[in-house]
């Protein structure tokens, strides 16, 4: 049983409770069956249905529901009329998107374009991109141009890069209305400096000939404008560049279809299967074998276990139609044929990949898959380095997202047609996202320049040099204060109250306490210490990575936890006559030695790893030695010795190994990563 919504929804004759989804209480709202038959043809079918089974605590039937209270209520508000309960006030977007999709589903025309009403009137004027999107998704025509047009009075970075409502649109249509709003800019500017050019020749007091000391922009003794108008009128131009004002929208976008015949090798004679591309009037056969199509695809394996489609009247084999057209048909069984008797097919176009790329996924062709990735990344991610990126994020491709987004960073940031088709691929907010990333490393290396930059010129003029500039102080040219003094970092907090932290902080408390219990002889807790700090140490990474809890303070505590376990093993083991005093000398030597060189070092070695393991199994199997029925003899000095040799073994490889010393590098930092 739920709670009860309020007025009027809590109604003693209503004849249905619909209950929203909320858990772990949802809400109970009563209403009557006619009043959502009259505004839904949805609810209007479901009730000639067979009803649900009435609830045990309830005297009505109740109709479970995939909406929240929040929306319910709303959605249900405007079931009933004003005189019995208010309309509900759609207060924010997110509300405007929840109950369109409610309206949507439940077939409420006449909600439907109440809401839209109220986008245009409630929120037009300070969000046109985010009413824009919604319109689009919804194909509100006449809304989407309102939108565009008023989008052209506000500040092109007025729109976050994390607005919501971009999900419902594709980046390819974003980028249209970024390009309608250049296109209305330019058309601005022109018409600004047409009437500058106007004005030059105007008998209008501000084109007359100044009588100050303006200069004129044409020849000295003219009658022309003065400056001050020309540097107005170019500035306002520059300024309607900016935030246009007005033009005409035109987001429609036109496709091509092609299709090709197919031939050699599809029109063997001894072929046992036909695939009919998808082309009319006239389709094209591709005759080929079963046995290389299940070789290549699971989809066909599986397909051709099958009843098989009848053969055809006029074909002596069985016939299967296919989605796809000609061209796309013959290149996908192009890459099913060995290269003996058909070349590879050659992908020139990004449409071409595309199509192919679907092709290969429905057919689960996981190698022409990895071989258009390549393609893509050789052949176009010079040229096309966001259309790339669209692909890369739609397949998931995580190293080709980045080589693509490093690659727009070399071109300019109109290179990208406000048509790009595969833009179509992702959503607006992962478009902003990319243009984010080229500005904040865009502001990365400008800080760098200035930086670089103002140190050559300290070091060329100086501060007593007698050249013009030398006088005049760098702070003056517009580089920072302290010309020599890099851009300071910005601070990077992160939240370190985590659970990894303090499983690894309680690993580092509990060493003491191990410690004690060794030297007290009392083994059974020394164990159950041990036991505990490794089931630790396996829980804090694993949390960190599964739940996203990494941390600076977790990369320094985590080692710091291993070293302190494996110091106290070692001493307290040394001082019980449990562990050679020799084989600890060398342990605690090593660490000793690497402590005093990590001011410049930072070390890598390949028995690090193999190493730190054999002495933690040497630690617990000498901790719990003393608990067990039987001796170990020779094993545990064989393990000794092993342990000895592999941390000399590791000690001299930092010494000697090329890598073993890399100084802090004087490189600027690298741009963000996407």
């Amino acid at each position: 049983m739920g709670e009860t919504a309020k007025h009027p929804f809590e109604n003693p004759d209503a004849d249905i409770i619909l209950r929203s989804s909320d858990q772990p209480l949802p809400t109970d709202f009563r209403v009557f069956k006619f009043l959502l038959s009259l505004a839904s043809p949805f609810f209007a079918t479901a009730f000639t249905l067979p009803q649900p089974p009435t609830d045990g605590s309830e005297d009505v039937p109740v109709m479970e529901m995939e909406e929240d209270a929040k929306t319910l209520g709303m959605i249900l508000g405007f079931c009933y009329p004003i005189s019995v309960h208010r309309l509900p006030r759609l207060t924010t977007l997110k509300d405007v998107r929840a109950i369109l999709q409610a309206a949507e589903k439940f077939e409420m025309k006449g909600v439907q374009e109440y809401v839209r009403e109220t986008v245009v009137d409630g929120f037009l004027a300070d969000k046109p991109v985010s009413v824009f999107a919604i319109a689009c998704h919804y194909g509100w025509k006449e809304v989407v141009v309102q939108a565009a047009y008023r989008f052209l009075a506000l500040p092109i970075d007025s729109v976050p890069p994390d607005e919501p409502e971009l999900e419902l649109i594709t980046a390819a249509t974003y980028r249209r209305l970024l390009g309608y709003r250049k296109e209305c800019g330019e058309a601005a500017k022109k018409e600004v400096i047409r009437l500058a050019e106007a004005g030059a020749t105007s008998t209008a007091p501000w084109g007359a000939k100044p009588t100050t000391g303006h200069v004129c922009i044409k020849k000295a003794g003219c009658d022309g404008v003065g400056n001050w108008w020309a540097v107005w009128m170019l500035k306002s131009a520059e300024a309607f560049m900016e935030i246009p004002g007005r033009s005409r929208i035109d987001l429609e976008a036109s496709t091509e279809q092609m299709a090709v015949t197919g031939n050699h090798p599809f029109e063997n004679p001894d072929a046992d299967i036909i695939l009919r591309s998808s082309d009319q009037p006239l389709p094209t056969d591709f005759r080929v074998f079963k046995f290389l199509l299940s070789l290549a695809s699971p989809f066909f394996a599986k397909a051709f276990t099958l009843p098989q489609p009848p053969t055809d009247v006029s074909e002596d084999v069985p016939v299967m139609e296919m989605q796809e057209n000609a061209k796309t048909l013959r290149m996908i069984l192009g890459f099913c044929y060995p290269i003996s008797v058909h070349r590879l097919p050659r992908l020139t176009t990004l449409e071409d990949v595309r199509a192919i790329l679907k092709a290969a996924e429905k057919y689960e062709m996981k190698g022409v898959q990895e071989h258009v990735r390549e393609t893509l990344v050789n052949q176009f991610l010079e040229d096309k380095p966001v259309s790339v990126f669209a692909i890369a994020c739609h397949y998931g491709w995580k190293e080709v997202v980045d080589q693509a987004a490093y690659r727009f960073l070399a071109l300019p940031i109109n290179s990208v047609p406000a048509d790009e088709s595969e833009l179509e691929l992702i959503t607006a907010v992962t478009y902003c996202r990319l243009f984010q990333y080229r500005k904040d490393c865009g502001e990365v290396a400008k800080r760098e320049v200035i930086w670089v930059e103002a140190k050559r010129l300290e070091e060329v003029v100086g501060a007593t040099s007698t050249s013009p500039w030398g006088t005049k102080p760098l702070a003056a040219t517009g580089y920072p204060h302290n010309p020599v003094e890099r851009p300071r970092k910005v601070a990077v907090r992160e939240n370190i109250y985590t659970l990894p932290n303090a499983l690894t902080l309680s690993r580092i408390l509990a060493c003491p306490v191990l410690g004690w219990s060794i030297l007290d002889g009392n083994f059974h807790l020394a164990t159950a210490l041990l036991v505990y700090a490794g089931l630790t140490d396996l829980a804090d990474g694993f949390l960190a990575r599964r739940f996203k809890m990494q941390s600076v303070l977790g990369t320094i505590l985590d080692p710091a936890a291993d070293k302190t376990l494996m110091t106290t093993l070692t001493v307290t083991l040394a001082m019980q006559d449990q562990l050679p005093i020799p084989l600890a000398v060398i342990i605690l030597g090593r660490d000793i030695l690497l402590s005093l060189s990590a001011f410049y070092i930072r070390y890598t070695s390949l028995p690090e790893p193999i190493n730190t393991a054999l002495q933690l199994a040497l630690m617990g199997i000498t901790t719990v030695h003393p608990l067990l029925p039987f001796e170990l003899g020779l094993s545990l000095t064989g393990l000794q010795w092993t342990v000895a040799t592999t941390t000399i073994w590791s000690g001299l490889s930092y010494v000697f190994s090329k890598d073993a010393v890399r100084l802090v590098s004087g490189r600027p930092p690298k741009p963000p990563s996407i």
